[in-house]
């Protein structure tokens, strides 16, 4: 056998060998082993509408979340202006962060009304209210006249939420 000869049988047993353990990694150890780490929290019954009110007037913004992910975002792009309609997906980053606060028990400690002493809409700033339907049960929170909790987990989700949406207006 020549030198070239065993070159290229070497060659070839190695881009084989790579070729082999590429193909078992990918695709036949999934079928041995399945992946059954979770990779998305899902909640089957969700629903979110949001509005704000005060001192946007009639120019205050709105939106619904579904389960899935999937929103539409109302608002009018300047003071004055017909309202816009924008549907999509949040991110994924969003969806998750906002399914780990979602939980029952922080619903039903801030969705207790309450006489607040003062609101950011009677100062001509912005309130926002919240209609959370979780499981066939409705949750309403409100800036001015539930129990919220601003640094919570459940009210910082609901806020990137909006942040999100001034960031694709």
């Amino acid at each position: 056998m020549k030198q070239n000869d065993t070159l290229s049988i070497l060659f070839t047993a190695v881009v084989g060998f790579i070729a082999g353990a590429f193909l078992y990694v990918n695709h036949f150890s999934k079928l041995v082993a399945p992946d059954n780490v979770p990779t998305e929290t899902t909640i089957d019954q969700l629903t979110i509408v949001s509005e704000s009110y005060g001192g946007c007037g009639t120019d205050c913004p709105s939106f619904q979340v579904l389960a899935d992910g999937s929103y539409r975002y109302q608002y009018a792009p300047s003071a004055g202006a017909d309202k816009t309609i924008k549907s999509g997906t949040l991110p994924l980053e969003l969806q998750y962060k906002l399914k780990q606060a979602l939980n029952t028990n922080a619903l039903i400690e801030q969705s207790k009304p309450e006489t607040p002493a003062d609101c950011n809409s009677k100062h001509g700033a912005v309130d926002i209210r919240y209609n959370i339907t979780l499981s066939s049960t409705v949750y309403n929170l409100d800036s001015c006249g539930t129990t919220i909790n601003d640094q919570g987990d459940l009210w910082v989700a609901l806020s990137s939420i909006w942040n999100y949406f001034t960031t694709i207006q």
